[in-house]
């Protein structure tokens, strides 16, 4: 498969630092096998439990509001994602400017706390 990197920067709406995940390898898989997310190698310096967190969405299936394996999250959660079996302790796709305990922002959850997100970006590259 081919390798890539993945970056996510992230500002909470708790404070003004920001803080970044680096994957050192990143994938999706066809559509034969549900999109699934593969992540190697992750890691935060600033907030080590938030890398944590998005691990647990490793090997996990898209899903969207009205088709994938996980569609119950994606609607209850008003937005599409890589959802695990307690549905996720990472939403960059949820509704912007929600609150800290409005589960349906976009937000991640970390150290037994949903902390809502101002701003969010992934960046992808290609490695050799």
């Amino acid at each position: 498969w081919d390798r890539h990197e993945l970056r996510i920067d992230v500002t909470f709406t708790t404070s003004e630092q920001s803080h970044h995940v680096d994957c050192k390898r990143f994938n999706v898989l066809g559509s034969a096998y549900g999109y699934r997310i593969l992540l190697y190698e992750c890691s935060c310096t600033t907030l080590s439990t938030l890398a944590t967190s998005l691990m647990r969405h490793n090997n996990q299936r898209f899903s969207a509001p009205d088709k994938g394996y996980n569609v119950h999250c994606a609607q209850f959660y008003k937005g599409s994602g890589w959802f695990e079996s307690t549905c996720y302790t990472v939403h960059l796709n949820g509704i912007y400017g929600r609150g800290d305990g409005d589960y349906s922002g976009a937000n991640w959850h970390d150290g037994g706390k949903h902390a809502a997100i101002r701003f969010s970006e992934m960046k992808l590259r290609r490695t050799v």
